[in-house]
């Protein structure tokens, strides 16, 4: 396995390990997260009451929202990592 791919994977893990933790430890996320299930249910009965094409417009739209969400945040963290370690670097740590 190449180096960036298991370097990949070492995030993906570390990221869900840590929102596992939020998930089980942050009320006010989980209260959160209970709302964005509800209003997604709403959200799915009143598209059901679309037409197919208004349907379509709205779901490609939230589906590349997500994507974007996604990348953000994959971006962010890369961010952070490669800041902490030229941090770790200019404190002569690493």
């Amino acid at each position: 396995m190449e180096l960036c791919r298991i370097v990949e994977q070492f995030v993906d893990e570390i990221t869900e390990m840590h929102l596992a933790e939020l998930r089980t430890t942050n009320q006010e996320y989980r209260c959160t997260h209970q709302e964005l299930l509800r209003q997604s249910e709403e959200v799915q009965r009143q598209m059901n009451a679309m037409s197919a094409e208004r349907r379509r417009v709205f779901s490609d739209y939230s589906n590349l929202r997500s994507q974007q969400e996604s990348e953000n945040s994959i971006h962010l963290y890369w961010s952070g990592l490669l800041d902490a370690v030229a941090l770790l670097k200019a404190l002569g740590v690493l």
